[in-house]
């Protein structure tokens, strides 16, 4: 009882139970499925982080204090960043998101020009989502750069209507793509549960596996009792994936690598996908006259725990040559002419220790020193982009 008692005070919302509901603070949207509600506050919490983040969505819904007009001022210098979850960074203070950072870092060594970071971003949102959010508002924005911040969720949900265990509210259409039509939004089917897990296969075949509720002792325990769920933790191993009894683990998509029965062989059918969505993106761009540019987030899987500098294979990631977002993002940044600045190589080369950039082994999400590295790394490698 003790136990207990003591870790509920280090973090009540380590339940499963008590997570937070992140489509409380979303709202339906006619063409992205849904969006965040524009200009609200919420506190924020975590099962794997202590304490709440105090949580502000200016009126575009973007995780801002500022407001931004279309029309830049004159003396500016703008950079649109696009990401999702990791970079939205709930886990951190707005001052410590890479966003946030990162106009810090080049405002320092910039003078006479006002430098500003729009942070286009929300949770659990996919390359498709971020593309039409810049197609009907922020391609009416005057901006100099921008970049596209790219996470290894984005291929496996761009191609998924609905993700196993998330809101029935955070359902979407997904773009398809052939050779006669091009690209072309489809239409999701109705989703019934929570835990239905609803994806295109490989030949634009809509895969449906209906999701159920499961109830066991076990799970009442781990779900209700936070030394249960403890020991669950640790019998699990620091960076195992979850088996659930009632709903598909998205993450086995992203091992797929089936390709189209058409289109681009070398690409699995996801990244296919990615890459036509990227293209007719990096058009629309071309006619801003503004640069493009595509930065990976080093994700723990794939560089947590020195994997990067020891070069073994993690059970649940790629060895170094193996990891898609450079095998694939390389090739497509080749293929339609977009800057790649590969964040896995400068830390491989550079032999930095990410032992300490994470707040958990399970997820992506960095932790204040994890920011501060890749913020630090994007602001040098744009710098090339900004006046002299």
């Amino acid at each position: 009882m003790l136990v207990e008692v003591l870790l509920r005070l280090q973090n009540p919302y380590r339940l499963w139970k008590d997570a937070f509901d992140e489509s409380s603070v979303c709202e339906p949207d006619s063409q992205r499925g849904w969006k965040p509600v524009p200009g609200i506050g919420f506190d924020f919490y975590h099962r794997y982080m202590k304490g709440k983040r105090e949580i502000r969505l200016n009126s575009l819904g973007l995780r801002s204090s500022k407001e931004y007009s279309s029309v830049k001022e004159q003396d500016t210098y703008r950079i649109l960043i696009f990401g999702e979850t990791t970079l939205v960074g709930w886990e951190l203070e707005e001052s410590q998101t890479i966003s946030s950072m990162i106009e810090k870092n080049l405002s320092n060594e910039i003078s006479g020009k006002k430098i500003e970071i729009i942070p286009v971003a929300a949770r659990n949102y996919c390359l498709g989502q971020l593309f039409l959010w810049y197609k009907t508002v922020f391609h009416k924005f005057d901006y100099d750069l921008l970049i596209y911040y790219f996470n290894v969720n984005n291929p496996r949900r761009t191609i998924t209507f609905h993700e196993s265990g998330k809101p029935i509210l955070f359902t979407k259409p997904v773009f398809l793509w052939s050779e006669a039509e091009g690209l072309r939004l489809c239409g999701s089917p109705q989703t019934k549960h929570p835990n239905d897990m609803i994806y295109l296969g490989p030949n634009d075949n809509t895969i449906i596996e209906r999701g159920r509720t499961a109830r066991t002792l076990h799970m009442w325990l781990r779900d209700c009792i936070h030394v249960y769920c403890a020991l669950v933790d640790c019998f699990q191993g620091a960076t195992r994936l979850r088996k659930f009894n009632d709903r598909t683990e998205i993450k086995d998509i992203e091992k797929s690598t089936k390709t189209k029965s058409h289109g681009d062989k070398i690409l699995p059918y996801q990244w296919e996908t990615c890459m036509h969505i990227l293209r007719e993106w990096s058009k629309l761009v071309s006619k801003k006259s503004s640069p493009m540019i595509i930065i990976p987030h080093m994700a723990y899987y794939n560089a947590g725990n020195n994997w990067l500098l020891t070069e073994n294979k993690h059970p649940l990631g790629f060895k170094y040559n193996e990891i898609p977002c450079r095998r694939y993002l390389k090739y497509i940044t080749k293929k339609i002419n977009v800057e790649y600045f590969d964040t896995y190589q400068y830390a491989y080369e550079n032999r930095v220790d990410t032992r300490g950039f994470y707040i958990h082994p399970r997820y992506a999400y960095y932790n204040p020193i994890g920011a501060e590295f890749q913020s630090k790394y994007i602001s040098k490698m744009i710098s090339s982009y900004l006046p002299s």
